[in-house]
């Protein structure tokens, strides 16, 4: 009875082991299934699942993805034209000249001597012409002549308009006014005389000789003189403020005029032998050649010490900003990442140049080319915002500016 119990309770024991046993290996084959399924995931998944990202950026080992996670584009920007001014004050000179009104007296035509008649059978009117060259020019327009034979009466038309008819008494007749308003650049007068009426057998005629017409020409060549001075596109684009100034020796005052592409800047009697100061409007002046004109209605003037002088305003810092985390910092450090300065300009073949700082450690930019990189060193670099400035040491038309952080 006893050894019977005895068998029993060992037979238990037996199967517990064995059961053991075979739990102890259903586990171990579990963990190697595990193990295999860990092994064979995505590196990123895996490392998230270990919570190994920040060990695997400290150590530079086999955590690349954690690495990954870290690049980013830190800055992009499209900063456009940006000028270098080497100076903020331009002075253009423009030379002396002298201006006067000068009226002189002109002939327009000669006219050797012609003879006008009327009779019952003989009739003979006589057409000459005579050109103006510039109406506005001309003043007190005269038409001479002397009549050695005069018998009847006299008519003279002027384009067709009559503007004389008379018995004309003696030789010397006193001059004829043509009247302006009926005056164009080609002209005619018409010379006839009146009829005989009812005394059939005679003739009116007339000898006219030294036919003149005359009159006074205004010379506007030394009326008004004309000046040319440039501007480039930096100084009008940059244009904050200008001035026309220059001195007048007035020999004869007179009401004297200045302009800038057409643009009437002046008009008075000016203050004579000293400095005259007159604010130039910004929208009277062009990138390019500047028309300065000065005239005169009467007087006579020598206009010295001329020049338009501009001040530009002050260009602004030209700064961007960009932000660097802890582990961004750290990784460019660990020389896992590294952070790159791109810069991309419109392809004109022309020089580019500009110092660039970040973070006030100064690098240099001179090239033709359209594309410039450099890669920023780490120790320039700091955690939160970092500064980056363009001094410009030429003109650059800047497409895009980028700054990115990638993997080595």
């Amino acid at each position: 009875m006893k050894s019977t119990a005895s068998r029993l309770l060992h037979r238990r024991k037996g199967r517990k082991a064995q059961d053991a046993a075979n739990a102890a290996v259903l586990l171990g084959i579990i963990t190697a299934f595990i193990i295999l399924y860990i092994l064979f995931l995505p590196p990123d998944i895996r490392n998230d699942l270990l919570g190994e990202s920040g060990s695997s950026i400290a150590s530079g080992g086999s955590g690349s993805s954690g690495v990954g996670k870290l690049e980013a584009t830190l800055l992009h920007e499209n900063p456009g034209r940006l000028d270098f001014i080497a100076e903020d004050n331009y002075v253009h000179s423009i030379p002396s000249f002298y201006l006067s009104k000068t009226t002189n007296a002109q002939v327009l035509k000669e006219e050797p001597p012609i003879t006008v008649r009327n009779g019952v059978f003989d009739k003979k009117n006589v057409v000459t012409t005579f050109r103006v060259q510039d109406l506005t020019t001309a003043q007190n327009v005269l038409l001479s002549f002397t009549a050695t034979k005069r018998k009847g009466e006299l008519t003279i038309k002027l384009n067709g308009r009559e503007i004389f008819s008379s018995v004309v008494d003696e030789m010397n007749v006193p001059p004829i006014t043509l009247d302006k308003s009926l005056l164009q650049p080609i002209n005619e007068l018409e010379f006839s005389v009146g009829s005989v009426g009812w005394q059939f057998w005679r003739t009116n005629e007339f000898l006219i000789q030294n036919l003149k017409i005359t009159s006074d020409i205004t010379d506007l060549t030394r009326q008004q003189a004309n000046n040319v001075f440039s501007m480039s596109s930096i100084e009008r684009y940059n244009l904050e403020k200008a001035f026309l100034k220059f001195i007048p020796d007035c020999r004869d005052a007179g009401t004297l005029h200045a302009s800038i592409n057409n643009i009437e800047l002046y008009g008075g009697v000016p203050e004579c032998s000293v400095l005259n100061v007159v604010e130039i409007p910004g929208n009277a002046l062009e990138a390019g050649e500047n028309n300065v004109v000065f005239k005169t209605d009467s007087g006579s003037y020598l206009i010295d010490r001329i020049t338009v002088e501009t001040t530009l305003r002050e260009l602004p810092s030209i700064v961007y900003f960009f932000e660097l985390s802890a582990d961004q910092l750290e990784a460019t450090q660990n020389h896992n990442l590294t952070a790159n300065m791109t810069m991309q300009f419109v392809d004109d073949d022309k020089e580019k140049s500009a110092g660039v700082y970040v973070n006030g450690h100064a690098t240099s930019l001179r090239q033709y080319g359209p594309t410039y990189v450099r890669s920023i060193p780490p120790e320039w670099l700091r955690e939160g915002t970092n500064d980056l400035r363009i001094d410009p040491k030429s003109t650059l038309l800047l497409v895009t500016l980028d700054v990115e952080l990638r993997r080595r």
